[in-house]
């Protein structure tokens, strides 16, 4: 049995068409996943919560460093490339998929990371540097004390939005200790 799909354009003339149910069907799955894909593909300006694309420079990681606290060490890439530009991975922060501060990142880097979890990855390392520590990191603690004191100098930290420079998949947000 066929339907007829009818496309009404302009001065009222009418274009019909036969079509399978099936042949139907298909058509309306790729109209959905085209909507999908336009919604999906680009960042509206809502999106980005109001930060900035990035702006400081991409460059390979030249100095191996390390986050003890979360075993997760930071290598340079030793000539690997990534297959996702710095720019679309920072979209991530922009759009609220990834845990970044607020402002630019201090650095954008290409690294060879590794931890427990993800084994030996290609990254992208969004790094905010020697930052006043986040409320949700803790704060600084007082000997003998159980919660966080007003009165105490801020801990600093580092922020550190680690997404696989691969597959453009948000990995994790380090926020603790600046890396030795």
């Amino acid at each position: 049995m066929g339907s007829s799909v009818v496309a009404w354009l302009d001065e009222g003339h009418a274009m019909a068409r036969r079509a399978s149910p099936v042949l139907a069907a298909a058509l309306s799955v790729l109209v959905g996943l085209a909507g999908c894909v336009a919604r999906t593909s680009t960042v509206s300006p809502g999106a980005s919560g109001g930060r900035a694309a990035l702006s400081v420079p991409d460059q390979p990681l030249a100095q191996a460093r390390t986050y003890p606290t979360a075993s997760i060490s930071l290598a340079p890439p030793n000539g690997r490339i990534a297959s996702v530009p710095a720019t679309v991975a920072y979209d991530l922060c922009r759009t609220g998929v990834a845990a970044c501060p607020d402002g630019q990142p201090t650095s954008a880097e290409l690294a060879s990371m590794t931890d427990a979890s993800y084994d030996t990855t290609l990254v992208w390392a969004f790094s905010w540097r020697n930052i006043t520590c986040p409320p949700s990191s803790g704060g600084a603690f007082v000997p003998g004390n159980s919660q966080p004191s007003a009165s105490a100098a801020p801990t600093i930290c580092d922020e550190v939005a680690l997404v696989d420079a691969t597959s453009g998949v948000f990995l994790i947000t380090y926020t603790g200790p600046p890396a030795q």
